[in-house]
Parts: structure tokens; C-alpha cells; sequence
């Protein structure tokens, strides 16, 4: 098998999966009606249906943001063969011994996208005389330049697959968030109605997704939970976020384009900023010592934060890299520092396993906390729901700056001097790291979002339990 069938054939694109027909908002379903504990009274499309579908397709988008973080790590290290060949180029080429080195490194980085270091390297008796040498390395480099082309087309394949499924997500979540919501005022006019002294004081609830250091939370913790995530969601979709994403967006491309006509400093570091801030750009976001490590490839110039509530229901923690432009040294370091760019994750809380008992009864909530309770939650239904009306733009501006940054990437080949190259291969790795931005955003909407509105279907579970526990006087 060859390594481009090799590549088509694991980073194949699945866009042309989603039809483009008719936009999110004309494709999502209304709420349907609930009885007044919140239960649909259809029965048949439940808001647990729209989050566990949506779940699989959340899934995907992680595969394809993985997918692109793998091929651009090995086109990373790809480049550096490809200078070490293009020095040896000016030397005479490589001695066979050299040659034999290199087809090693080769085998091994090659062999992470299925491919053998055959593709690149021709066989070692090639390196045998001078002659041979010169034209084997020449060989090796164009090789490299053609892998290096055929392995962009599989990270530009790989973020249409997050685009794509992207999309398939929000329309299966935004339905859920509809639904949720119904259930939520459902619940709030039951609590608001809801009179009389209770018959239990304790109650068993989904503990597992709501504890907090083992514990159930307060109302305090759960309407403040669902407040500091709802403002994330605004933030990513249409708040201040969204707007670093789109600059980011624009920077990139018009960086490129600079670059791809001359040597400007100035506008890689334009880049650099608007990449490596893209996902800082909130105020909800605090210092946190153990987020770092949460980021396998964070450069020295990053330190960890983590949404400025704390601990979250269900022992989680949501994570981003802050950048300190002062420790940036130069290009290839503000690069390292952009491929965490936009990307949240949602982690433990705690470093080790918590074992949560799932039998523990704990404090019924008062009719008015609920109510509290089920306000946040429509609140936080409504900021997922209102992004209907942002997400085509999204979408459009997403596969706008793909297209237009492949067709630089795409131009990026071999150059006629040492200065060229260089510049070449800046414009390639700005390339791959907006390829990284694309799907590290996406993957952090989905991530989010699935994750709040969990918590808003375990918090209305919380507060309807505890209703059902009073009685009229």
C-alpha cells in the first residue's frame, strides 16, 4: 500500500457525510411539551436521546482534532529531515553510513501515519559514490516535499471531518438544549407552586455527575456552576472568544499571504499573537499551577488556567493555556506555543481516582432554590439554543480560512535559496497550525457545551427529586 493510500485511507474526510442544505436554524426541532415534572409527554424524542447522539458525534470531532494533532507532529518532524537533507544537499549528500542513520528516523516517523521510510529514502547503495550521493539527497529531498504536501491534504481532510461533525453535533445538542429547556420551566413553575413541608429530608441523586470533592453541592455551587459555564458557552460561540477565534482567523491569512512573497517578521509575529491568545480572550479564566500539565506540549512561555469557579459538579475542571509573549524567543517557539490554541479541556478535578458511592443520600433542595437552580439552567439552554443564529457564520468562516490557507500551503514548496526555504517552511508550519486552531475550536465548543448541558440535566434531576419530597399542607 502506498503512503497516500495509506493516508486517504485513515484521514479520509467525511464531510460530504452532512448535507449543507437548509441552515442549522431551519433544521432544529421545538421543545416538546412536558408534563410538570419535566417529563416529555411524547415519549418518543428525549432530551437524553439528543445528548447521547450528540455524544457520538462529539466523539468524532475528537478523532479528527487527535488526527490532526498527530499528522502535524510527524510533518513537524518531517521538516527537520527535510533541512537536514537540503544541508547535506550543499556538502556532497549523505554517505551511506548517514543515509542509513537517517532512513532509521525516517522508518520511525513515517510509520505513525502508516507509511515506511521507503516512501522518502531510496535504497542505501544509492549513497554509494560521490555522484550517486549528491542526486540520492536531492531525491530525498523532493520525496520529503512531496510527503509533506500529501500529509496537509490529510490534516485539511481531517479538519473538514471536525467541521462536518461539528455541525451534526449542534444540530442533535441545540434539539436537546430545546428540550431541556422546556423541561426546566416545567420544573420551575412546579417549584414555584410548591407549598407544604417535606416528607424526606434525604434523597439519592446522580452523585457521580454532580459531587463536588465527593460531596453534593450547595444550591450556591450548582446555580454558580451552571452561571460560570453558561458565560463560557458565550464566550466560545458569540462573546469575546468567538471574536479572538475570527481575528485569529483573518491574521492567519493574511500573514501567509505576507510571507509567501517575502521575509516579514512582523507579520509572524502578528500570527503568533493572534494564534497563542485565541483561546485567553475571557475573564473567567484564573491561574492554576496543575493545569499545565493537562497539555502534553505546552512550551515553557504557557502556564495553565482553569475557569475562575473551581471545581465543577462531577469532580471536573475546565482548562485552557494562557501564553507570556515575553518568554516567546522566536517564530519556532510562538508556534510551539500555538498548537494549544482555542482548546479547552474538560478534566478531573483531582489528580487521583475519586470513588463516588452512588447509594449516599444527601439534602433535599427548598422549592425556591430550585427554582434558582432551573433559572440558570434555561439560562444556559438558551445560550447553547441562540447559537443558531452565529453558527453558520462560524461554519462559513471556518471552511473559508481552510480554503484560503490551503491554497497558500499549497503553493509552499522548495525555493531556490537557504532564505526561501526558511520562509517556506514558516509559511507551511503557520499552515498546519491554523489547521490546529480549526479543530481545537470546534472540539472545545463541543466539549463545553456537552459538558454544561450534563450538568443542567443532572441539576433538573437534583431539583425535581427534591420536589417530589413535599407534601400540601
Amino acid at each position: 500500500m502506498s503512503l497516500q493510500q495509506a493516508l486517504l485511507g485513515r484521514y479520509a474526510s467525511l464531510e460530504s457525510d452532512v448535507p449543507n442544505a437548509g441552515g442549522v436554524a431551519d433544521s432544529l426541532e421545538v421543545g416538546q411539551v412536558v408534563d410538570e415534572d419535566g417529563a416529555q409527554l411524547d415519549g418518543e424524542n428525549l432530551v437524553e436521546n439528543d445528548i447521547l447522539e450528540a455524544a457520538e458525534e462529539s466523539d468524532v470531532v475528537d478523532e479528527g482534532s487527535d488526527d490532526v494533532e498527530e499528522l502535524i507532529e510527524t510533518s513537524d518532524a518531517l521538516e527537520s529531515f527535510l533541512a537536514a537533507a537540503q544541508a547535506a544537499s550543499k556538502q556532497g549528500g549523505w554517505t551511506t553510513q548517514e543515509a542509513a542513520a537517517y532512513d532509521l528516523g525516517l522508518n520511525v516517523v513515517i510509520g505513525r501515519i502508516g507509511g515506511t521510510s521507503r516512501d522518502v529514502m531510496p535504497s542505501l547503495e544509492s549513497f554509494n559514490s560521490s555522484r550517486e550521493r549528491i542526486n540520492a539527497t536531492a531525491s530525498v529531498e523532493n520525496r520529503i516535499m512531496d510527503t509533506l504536501k500529501k500529509i496537509w491534504e490529510a490534516i485539511k481532510r481531517a479538519v473538514n471531518k471536525v467541521i462536518a461533525f461539528v455541525r451534526k453535533w449542534y444540530l442533535k445538542i441545540a434539539d436537546g438544549a430545546s428540550r431541556l429547556k422546556k423541561r426546566a420551566e416545567a420544573i420551575r413553575k412546579k417549584a414555584e407552586n410548591t407549598t407544604g413541608t417535606a416528607k424526606e429530608k434525604k434523597i439519592r441523586i446522580p452523585l457521580a455527575g454532580l459531587h463536588i470533592s465527593k460531596n453534593a453541592p450547595s444550591a450556591q455551587q450548582l446555580t454558580g456552576s451552571l452561571d460560570a459555564v453558561k458565560a463560557l458557552i458565550s464566550d466560545l460561540t458569540r462573546g469575546k472568544m468567538a471574536k479572538g477565534y475570527s481575528d485569529a482567523c483573518d491574521e492567519i491569512v493574511n500573514g501567509l499571504e505576507t510571507l509567501t512573497e517575502k521575509e516579514d517578521q512582523a507579520a509572524v509575529n502578528k500570527i503568533i499573537a493572534g494564534i497563542v491568545t485565541t483561546a485567553s480572550d475571557s475573564s473567567g479564566f484564573k491561574s492554576d499551577s496543575e493545569a499545565k500539565a493537562r497539555f502534553p506540549g505546552a512550551t515553557e512561555a504557557q502556564s495553565g488556567e482553569s475557569l475562575s469557579f473551581g471545581e465543577l459538579p462531577g469532580g471536573k475542571k475546565l482548562v485552557i493555556l494562557n501564553t507570556d509573549f515575553n518568554k516567546i524567543a522566536d517564530a519556532k517557539s510562538g508556534l510551539a506555543a500555538g498548537r494549544s490554541a482555542a482548546k479547552i479541556e474538560v478534566v478531573d478535578a483531582s489528580k487521583t481516582k475519586v470513588e463516588i458511592d452512588s447509594s449516599k443520600e444527601v439534602a433535599i433542595l427548598e422549592p425556591s432554590q430550585v427554582v434558582a437552580v432551573a433559572e440558570s439552567v434555561i439560562a444556559l439552554a438558551d445560550a447553547v439554543i441562540d447559537f443558531r443564529k452565529d453558527f453558520e457564520n462560524y461554519e462559513r468562516k471556518t471552511k473559508e480560512t481552510l480554503a484560503k490557507v490551503d491554497k497558500i500551503a499549497s503553493k509552499s514548496t522548495k525555493g531556490d535559496t537557504d532564505a526561501e526555504n526558511t520562509r517556506l517552511e514558516s509559511v507551511r508550519a503557520l499552515a498546519k497550525i491554523s489547521g490546529n486552531i480549526l479543530s481545537n475550536h470546534g472540539q472545545s465548543i463541543t466539549k463545553v457545551i456537552s459538558f454544561g448541558l450534563n450538568l443542567c440535566r443532572n441539576a433538573l434531576v437534583y431539583g425535581n427529586s427534591s420536589l417530589n419530597q413535599y407534601k400540601a399542607n
